[in-house]
């Protein structure tokens, strides 16, 4: 009988928090940018409402206990955001020049081709043309993170290419090449 008690108070607690649904959602609009962004926090203030009301001790500081849920999905909000916003700003600021074992390499200019396309254009668009991930993100429609990935994948392969290739993964070692062994097969090795 207390079960029931129990889940007709949580109802009752539920159906009052989103009968004043307007008056939580005015609250978020006044503190997000956009509203869609104050209806996703609300949605989620309701979910944890809903899991939580059974800690709830007295009914009549619902109001109060939902705006401290909502007001801790905000602060959550606006760390993430912040966070979101440095970790862009330092992978903006963070020079686009090549590692040093493809720097200096014209074996590895030339055999970007032989790369898969989405290779060898995060090469070109960051060690030749000298953009940086944040633009380079903007123009393919995707995030800086993904964009680092993408790059460090791209480098691999091209060092393992020229390994292939010059039997070298190091520019250091084919700085000065005037081969024209990028355009061959691979190197045979012994």
């Amino acid at each position: 009988m207390e079960q029931q008690s129990s889940d007709h108070v949580a109802t009752d607690v539920l159906a009052s928090l989103a009968a004043r649904r307007g008056q939580f959602l005015d609250f978020l609009a006044r503190r997000t940018r956009e509203r869609a962004d104050a209806e996703d926090i609300l949605q989620q203030g309701f979910l944890r409402a809903t899991r939580k009301v059974a800690t709830l001790r007295d009914t009549a500081t619902a109001d109060a206990w939902f705006y401290r849920i909502l007001r801790r999905l905000l602060a959550d909000t606006w760390a993430r955001e912040s966070q979101q916003r440095r970790t862009a700003l330092a992978i903006e600021a963070r020079p686009a020049s090549a590692p040093p074992d493809t720097a200096r390499c014209t074996c590895s200019v030339h055999l970007m081709d032989t790369l898969p396309p989405q290779y060898a254009d995060i090469l070109r668009r960051v060690d030749l043309q000298g953009q940086n991930v944040a633009e380079i993100a903007d123009a393919l429609c995707t995030t800086p993170g993904n964009v680092i990935v993408r790059l460090h994948r791209a480098r691999r392969a091209l060092r393992q290419r020229l390994l292939e290739v010059c039997g070298t993964r190091s520019s250091a070692a084919c700085a000065h090449c005037r081969c024209d062994r990028a355009s061959r097969e691979p190197r045979e090795t012994s």
